[in-house]
């Protein structure tokens, strides 16, 4: 049985439904739950009878062979928490607990895109272009995570962690959705964030911007030119709803070897890298996103090869 962990604050969700549909047409047994509906939640039981750990989900015993983390599990963004709950924060750290346990249920299957520490190790910024560096990729200069202000030496900030978060609101006295953006400067926009720590990183001056799906050893490689951004941040661009154009492209030989290198070195077997390639044209690794989206780069030709990449792994 595949058990697959979709994450998803949406009803219609473009790439769970391809993914699903995908699984449904190949045969194979599969379940999906996604974390951050606490419906879906509710059909899973956790026990330990004798000799035995047992998985059940709807009632019935699951023997998973493979668990698919599509996305990351984000308990700090359930969203659709039951009404009568007084204590949201209380109940997305019980959420948090409860998966925890179901991953250690299990660890003895295969995970894809590879064991949880694998995919945190993946996520964690300074130590991965380290890594990336051993593994003759090219990375910024400077990385680094610290709550001291770096717009003077540095000049350019990440967020540190995911930028999407649900939290609480001191001066509204009520939850709300916060999305945080990388900035080359400092200010009167920080507001209450003061007192945050940051990703700095040293700028790269681009001509374009490169994402990759890695699966297995193949690699799919999308090229968007930077004057579409129009001085904003990617995810800038998509939050202004701007329409991205990304051409299916290849990676020059050395990085793909490279990149494939780190995966191996990392123990991950699927990927959403990024990079940016600059004036002299050299490709600059920036993120790996184990769990990263994979769809909707080009079109649903695409996604449905993607897909069927992932499909073919699990």
């Amino acid at each position: 049985m595949i058990l697959v962990f979709g994450s998803s604050i949406f009803e219609q969700d473009g790439q769970n439904n391809i993914l699903l549909d995908v699984l449904a047409r190949s045969g194979k047994e599969f379940v999906f739950i996604n974390p951050l509906n606490p419906t879906d939640l509710a059909r899973v039981e956790l026990s330990q009878h004798k000799d035995k750990l047992l998985l059940a989900i709807d009632g019935k015993e699951i023997k998973t062979r493979t668990v698919y983390m599509e996305r990351l599990w984000r308990t700090d963004c359930i969203v659709n928490i039951p009404e009568s709950c007084s204590y949201p924060t209380l109940f997305r750290h019980k959420v948090h607990d409860f998966l925890t346990d179901i991953r250690f249920v299990v660890e003895a299957s295969k995970w894809i895109p590879g064991k949880y520490n694998s995919i945190e190790r993946g996520e964690s910024k300074v130590a991965l272009m380290q890594t990336a560096l051993a593994c003759d990729l090219l990375v910024p200069a400077i990385t680094l995570n610290s709550f001291t202000d770096h717009f003077v030496d540095i000049k350019y900030r990440k967020v540190l962690g995911p930028p999407f978060t649900v939290t609480h609101d001191s001066k509204e006295s009520q939850e709300v959705v916060t999305t945080l953006l990388n900035s080359k400067a400092g200010g009167e926009e920080d507001g209450g964030l003061v007192g945050l720590p940051w990703q700095w990183q040293s700028p790269v001056t681009t001509v374009a911007q490169i994402r990759c799906v890695v699966v297995g050893t193949q690699i799919r490689c999308y090229r968007a030119e930077i004057d579409q951004f129009k001085g904003r941040s990617l995810r800038e661009a998509q939050g202004d709803e701007q329409e991205i154009l990304w051409k299916l492209d290849t990676l020059p030989p050395s990085v793909a070897t490279s990149l494939l290198k780190l995966c191996t070195a990392l123990e991950l077997s699927m990927c959403c890298p990024e990079f940016l390639i600059d004036e002299k044209g050299q490709y600059i690794f920036i993120d790996l996103n184990p769990c990263g989206d994979w769809y909707g780069f080009i079109d649903q030709e695409e996604n449905l090869l993607v897909a069927n990449m992932i499909v073919g792994m699990l």
